[in-house]
């Protein structure tokens, strides 16, 4: 067997091909768990005027992105553990919340402190 079968590389920096492959995932899991069609595309921050909704990847992430929108303190060691920040817009405002339709929601993926990634769907 080659490698560690737990291990997986996969650039995320956006201009990579493997971040818009992500990406691709990402839309298909939303249309298939939820039958809604959305567009998933990588961002660098989170512009705070359009912050209304967000969804950690894995356990990481929510932790940190609900820390940082109810603006609590996050150390710069932990923030460094957001791997990858994406913007999810859904096609249909009428697949949304009405109180929020039109707006992003953002997607954070982190790593662990022990360097792993373990992203539900």
């Amino acid at each position: 067997m080659l490698g560690n079968p737990r291990s997986t590389t996969l650039a995320l920096n956006s201009a990579h091909p493997g971040c818009a492959t992500l990406c691709r995932v990402l839309e298909a899991w939303v249309e298939h768990f939820r039958q809604v069609r959305v567009t998933v595309n990588p961002v660098s921050q989170i512009e705070s005027e359009e912050w209304v909704w967000h969804v950690g990847l894995d356990a990481e992430a929510s932790g940190i992105l609900n820390d940082q929108y109810l603006g609590k303190e996050v150390s710069g060691e932990r923030r460094q553990r957001l791997l990858r920040l994406f913007r999810l817009d859904f096609l249909n405002a009428q697949d949304m919340l009405a109180e929020i339709a039109g707006q992003p929601v953002f997607l954070g993926m982190a790593r662990s402190n022990d360097y792993l990634l373990r992203l539900k769907p």
